[in-house]
């Protein structure tokens, strides 16, 4: 029997739900395709209790920050504006700490915030780090070092360590 890898989204309040929504959404899609091996989804919020999106939605969790699992394949930072407060919530960033050894980490666009403050994206940390270039102001300001170039891909620009 194939044990399903866990992917820990991480919301909170003024989370962006097509932040949260698209990642689950291909997560699910290869679990259903590969006939229900492959991932198990876990929505997480710093309190296990529905949170509301910046677009006045509100997001079921399934579990507590502080409960998920000791074990986390792939943890991803979902963004929205909420991500600027919540990467201040000194809360937030305590129950985020004992994700650190997740096998891998990535955001979805401001959600680099939240890696950004718990000092995931500092030089030396190992990994690799892209974002947009209107995303990356707040990373940057309050974490120097975090992105030290930028790409530019016909009409887009990525920032990038």
């Amino acid at each position: 029997m194939t044990t399903n890898r866990i992917v820990l989204i991480v919301a909170y309040e003024g989370v962006q739900l097509l932040d949260v929504a698209g990642p689950a959404e291909v997560f699910s899609t290869a679990t259903k395709i590969n006939g229900g091996a492959g991932y198990r989804l876990l929505i997480a919020t710093p309190s296990g209790d529905a949170v509301c999106t910046d677009s006045g939605l509100t997001l079921g969790a399934d579990i507590a920050l502080a409960d998920a699992p000791a074990h986390v394949d792939t943890l991803i930072g979902a963004g929205g504006l909420g991500a600027f407060p919540a990467a201040e919530s000194a809360d937030l960033l305590t129950a985020l700490a004992p994700l650190r050894t997740a096998r891998r980490v990535c955001s979805v666009c401001t959600g680099t915030l939240l890696l950004g403050a718990m000092g995931w994206l500092r030089r030396g940390a190992r990994r690799r780090r892209v974002a947009h270039r209107g995303a990356v102001r707040g990373v940057t300001l309050s974490h120097t070092g975090a992105f030290s170039r930028q790409i530019a891909r016909g009409r887009r620009t990525e920032v990038a360590s």
